[in-house]
């Protein structure tokens, strides 16, 4: 990671003499999109690997508690910063998302698929769809949305 080598640098060891904690954070996060972004094979989750690939999973959810929980009952004047990071809405949004697929992958390798795949689980075909029907009509209205749908769908 970038940041052993500017740590090793002597003309920015003094600015990153500190950053252990962000560098665990940056390699936390890592770890969890490359159990999330299984796109073929080789990266999937099976039965065999399940609990390794969700080891990740677990410690960010715990991150993501501790951050949650610091923030809710920091005290008013205290040298605490003042804003979190990210939203309590991010915050929600990364368990169920985290929690969602844990929870997603364990039924569906119980009930019979061999491999999963979480990077296949995304709404980027939808978002292409949509993103062209923008192209041809920026502003569709719902009989021209419709018009437009079934010329894409045929």
């Amino acid at each position: 990671m970038a940041f052993i080598e500017y740590k090793k640098k002597p003309e920015t060891a003094k600015l990153f003499k500190d950053c252990t904690p962000t560098q665990n954070l940056a390699k936390l996060m890592n770890d969890v999109f490359d159990s999330l972004n299984g796109r073929h094979c080789k990266q999937g989750i099976t039965l065999a690997n399940m609990e390794d690939r969700f080891k990740p999973l677990k410690a960010m959810l715990k991150v993501l508690d501790i951050t949650g929980q610091l923030h809710r009952t920091r005290e008013k004047n205290s040298n605490q910063p003042m804003e979190m990071f990210v939203s309590t809405t991010t915050l929600r949004g990364m368990r169920i998302v985290i929690h969602s697929a844990m929870i997603l992958t364990k039924e569906m390798l119980d009930n019979g698929y061999s491999n999963v795949l979480p990077g296949k689980w995304n709404q980027d075909p939808v978002e292409r769809f949509f993103g062209i029907v923008r192209k041809i009509d920026d502003c569709p209205t719902a009989h021209s949305w419709l018009h437009i749908f079934r010329i894409l769908s045929l």
